[in-house]
């Protein structure tokens, strides 16, 4: 299943529309999945979350680091778009990630200027407040980039009060504890945490939330 373009309390008309067709069928049974199944209300709309991504990098008095998939390439897409707008520098901190932002450039779905875009051992050159990190979350690779900052091990970044850092990125079924670990040592080396979870922040993809499900 996929997620409904909503008003918080009802999909919108577009939405309702693609939906009439069954009116006149005898369709017994919904069967669908979704990892946000559990998640109450209706699944957070793509404006609000631009619009709340949009204040965060705009505010950030520090390095703001973004934690996310590969595969989510227009919430990615979006950030950088939103840096480029601010006069922010962008850093790429996973091969995932650049290869990426390499496809939305290719298709025409991402045009940003090139000096956009600065490497990871350039960071130094500018103030805080004027760098996003694009970084990997995955609480089960020992390697992202995330968890090297969380284990104070990462070459170039050293984690600190100033810092924020913005979980954009769920859990997955069974890796729950590792999650809530690597938010744990995040935690302990000062940075400030947004949470996946901030209603106006996280958009996984096409997964529905509990409402979606009902009013199909």
């Amino acid at each position: 299943s996929t997620r409904l373009n909503n008003d918080g309390e009802k999909p919108n008309k577009e939405e309702a529309e693609k939906f009439d067709l069954f009116d006149d069928r005898k369709t017994l049974l919904l069967m669908s999945d979704s990892v946000d199944s559990e998640n109450p209300g209706f699944s957070v709309t793509d404006e609000a979350v631009v619009e709340r991504i949009d204040t965060i990098v705009r505010e950030a008095t520090g390095r703001l680091i973004i934690s996310s998939f590969a595969s989510q390439i227009e919430n990615i897409g979006t950030v950088i778009k939103i840096a480029e707008k601010y006069e922010k520098k962008v850093v790429i901190e996973d091969k995932k990630i650049k290869t990426a932002i390499e496809t939305l450039k290719e298709i025409n779905l991402l045009k940003v200027k090139e000096d956009t875009f600065i490497n990871i051992d350039e960071i130094n050159n500018y103030t805080d407040n004027k760098l996003v990190i694009l970084a990997m979350g995955s609480a089960k690779e020992e390697f992202a980039s995330l968890n090297k900052m969380a284990n104070k091990v990462h070459k170039f970044i050293e984690l600190t009060t100033e810092d924020i850092v913005v979980m954009s990125v769920s859990f997955l079924p069974g890796n729950k504890r590792d999650f809530q670990n690597l938010q744990d040592k995040l935690s302990r080396c000062g940075a400030h945490l947004i949470h996946y979870q901030n209603p106006d922040l996280y958009s996984s993809g096409s997964h529905p939330n509990k409402e979606d499900l009902i009013w199909m």
